[in-house]
């Protein structure tokens, strides 16, 4: 993680660097896209839903000779996803207390929560631009991005949580609502915060078509793909017992990534163009 943090920060000081010596090679991409922005996990059961979302994104990109090139910037990233339960969980009590073993249900009755991620991000990659005209030219490429998690939220959007406790043996007695000892029916719809590691790694391709407006301003359009490779949440824990903190945070799901495709477009800014068209009056 730290080798992957300094890599981009070298990156992009080289960029601030080479673009002073040569600003006729360097531009700035202002893009808005949006598609399938899910936030990726498996759960162990139920079921699970990607979601739609929208990205911002600012790069500055130097070419060498104007074909091979890096790139570094800011943007914006959101993403969401939504999971829904209708199981019953149970585990194995042995409490003196209350007289010996017994078996504790917990039971989601069509269970709904949904999972939302606002991420600050900084891509930095190689690309390659391949001229189709005077007016048109490919620009295609690869890296890597570190997120940080600005909005990380749950919210539990419709069912309820039960626990029972089940006595077996003679007994073959099943106990319910009973709050002080732990056995009620949660109707909340709870909400709260996911917990989230630091930073978030994500690998990313980028394919964009520009076209020519006058010499310092060109439109883009095209597609991107993004997807995470480390793990966004802190911890998985136990939802035994109604120990509910959002099902990120549960070890009813594994690893967690952000994952992203879709379309964008926006304008690609040449400052060098720009500033010999103001010094010589024309276009």
């Amino acid at each position: 993680m730290n080798k992957t943090i300094a890599t981009i920060v070298l990156i992009a000081a080289l960029l601030g660097w080479t673009g002073g010596l040569h600003a006729e090679n360097t531009q700035i991409n202002i893009s808005l896209g949006g598609g399938l922005h899910p936030i990726q996990y498996e759960t162990k059961v139920g079921s699970t839903s990607p979601g739609g979302g929208v990205l911002f994104q600012c790069q500055y990109q130097y070419f060498f000779k104007g074909i091979i090139g890096i790139g570094a910037g800011v943007g914006v990233d959101y993403y969401n996803a939504s999971t829904e339960i209708d199981e019953t969980f149970e585990s194995e009590i042995n409490d003196p207390i209350v007289g010996g073993p017994y078996t504790l249900r917990t039971i989601f009755d069509d269970w709904k929560e949904k999972q939302t991620l606002l991420m600050a991000e900084l891509p930095v990659g190689i690309y390659g631009k391949v001229k189709m005209g005077r007016t048109v030219s490919l620009i295609l490429g690869a890296g890597v991005k570190v997120g940080v998690p600005v909005i990380k939220s749950y919210q539990m959007t419709d069912g309820t949580i039960e626990t029972r406790a089940y006595f077996g043996g003679n007994m073959d007695t099943e106990v319910r609502d009973l709050p002080h000892h732990g056995l009620y029916v949660d109707k909340q719809q709870k909400r709260g915060d996911i917990v989230t590691n630091t930073i978030c790694t994500s690998i990313f391709a980028d394919m964009m078509f520009c076209f020519k407006i006058n010499e310092s301003t060109w439109f883009h359009c095209g597609f991107y793909f993004s997807k995470g490779v480390t793990d966004i949440a802190e911890h998985h824990e136990s939802m035994e017992g109604n120990n509910y903190h959002g099902i990120l945070n549960s070890d009813l799901t594994d690893k967690c990534v952000p994952m992203s495709v879709g379309a964008k477009l926006g304008v690609s800014v040449f400052p060098s163009k720009g500033s010999d068209r103001g010094t010589s009056g024309k276009w």
